[in-house]
């Protein structure tokens, strides 16, 4: 089973195209983060690391998947690995992308977003976290598909 975990700020409809060349051959399973694409936005809710790690490990067991491969990008490779080091006995193998893991601090642009009343002002009031993604992740400035 591949279980296919989008970024930030993305949503699982990125993965399109890999499923459809994948889908005779594999179960593909793609779901979109909490708050992020058709997902809910419940608040209060955490939106941390461990919590989106849950759901996905939630959703793994409603679905009953006892082996899975992880195929992540970027926020998705660090909910994906969290959940394979939980998960250890099923985790398969993984493909990621573009996604980083920290040991220790967090780098000081992202951990900005932790600075109380300004993280929350940056990120919600003036989507900082994906303006400052799009000017350093994205090279080709074409209109995406």
């Amino acid at each position: 089973m591949l279980l296919f975990l989008h970024g930030n700020p993305t949503w699982s409809f990125i993965w399109r195209n890999q499923i459809r060349a994948l889908k005779d051959r594999f179960r593909c399973i793609a779901l979109d983060h909490m708050g992020m694409g058709l997902s809910d936005r419940p608040y209060p809710w955490s939106y941390t690391l461990p919590a989106h790690a849950d759901n996905v490990e939630k959703l793994l067991d409603h679905l009953g998947v006892e082996r899975f491969v992880v195929v992540a990008h970027d926020w998705g490779g660090m909910i994906g690995m969290t959940v394979a080091t939980r998960r250890k006995d099923a985790y398969a193998g993984g493909v990621v992308m573009n996604t980083a893991a920290f040991l220790g601090k967090l780098p000081p642009s992202i951990a900005t977003v932790r600075i109380p009343f300004f993280g929350k002002a940056a990120v919600l009031g003036l989507n900082a976290f994906a303006r400052t993604a799009i000017v350093r992740c994205v090279s080709h400035k074409e209109v995406l598909t």
